[in-house]
């Protein structure tokens, strides 16, 4: 992650940061032209139902700030994110339980968080640090910038889970790299490298790991100095055309998951990770 230096957090506190305590959490807020967003649990930003209801409201805040141009998701740690937190499933019994809780959640901040990346006006860049898993990988195709550290790896489990693609993802990666490549994230599950994913378009720079940090700044800089409403107005003719197409897309992937969650696929899936996650 970027880190923010003590001026830095100082101009941020004074400009009231929608910043949470909690310990995993997305924390946000603006720092002169640019809007950062950042995961916060250092052990590898694992994402919650808080988390996502972060991400939502920081990302709805970033698109409104009136004095920002540009919006920067970044990780802090080892991490970029290691996708969803699957502890919520412990001590679900019943497939009402389990319904109950898919649609708590798929209903709720992802659904909202997914309709906020597909009407955000600002270019956004995402800075991956380290690995960057599930949903963390799913919504880079949102992305105008995807900008990577070579020694990171991007990977959705989704099958070995029992899961179905989230983040428009079932539509997004056919469209950006293909079925073939798209099949490999989404059926087979392949994990990839920070090469194999320049390769395959996911992401757009690949930068040392050593100076990942200076060098994803020197560009985030450059690209907060150009003319804004240009910016947004060439993002717009660029992704305009699929919104409507990416909402019901949204919908119709959340539907899908929602069922899916009481599948018997499912719950081995998730019930084996988790005892996993015990030893």
């Amino acid at each position: 992650m970027l880190r923010l230096g003590a001026k830095a957090m100082s101009n941020l506190a004074k400009q009231s940061l929608h910043i949470t305590l909690s310990t995993r959490a997305m924390k946000h807020g603006p720092e002169g032209k640019i809007y950062r967003l950042w995961f916060d649990d250092v052990k590898n930003n694992r994402i919650d139902l808080k988390t996502f209801e972060q991400w939502h409201q920081g990302l709805k805040a970033a698109n409104e700030d009136p004095n920002t141009v540009i919006t920067v998701i970044s990780g802090r740690g080892k991490f970029y994110t290691a996708g969803s937190d699957l502890n919520g499933f412990r001590g679900l019994e019943t497939d009402e339980q389990r319904t109950e809780l898919a649609k708590k959640v798929m209903y709720g901040p992802v659904s909202g968080l997914i309709s906020e990346f597909i009407d955000h006006k600002k270019p956004i860049i995402a800075l991956i640090n380290g690995p960057c898993i599930g949903i963390g990988v799913t919504t880079l195709p949102f992305c105008d910038s995807v900008i990577t550290s070579e020694s990171a790896y991007f990977l959705t489990p989704f099958v070995r889970l029992g899961y179905t693609p989230e983040g428009c993802s079932s539509r997004l990666f056919a469209k950006t790299m293909g079925y073939a490549i798209a099949s490999e994230f989404l059926v087979f599950g392949r994990k990839f490298s920070a090469a194999e994913a320049y390769n395959c378009h996911l992401v757009s720079q690949v930068l040392p790991e050593a100076n990942f940090q200076s060098q994803a700044e020197k560009i985030v800089q450059e690209y907060a100095n150009l003319p804004p409403q240009t910016m947004m107005k060439n993002k717009n003719m660029i992704r305009g055309w699929d919104r409507e197409e990416l909402k019901k897309v949204n919908e119709e992937e959340c539907r899908i998951e929602v069922d899916q969650w009481i599948e018997p696929e499912c719950k081995q899936g998730t019930t084996a990770f988790l005892n996993r996650k015990r030893q």
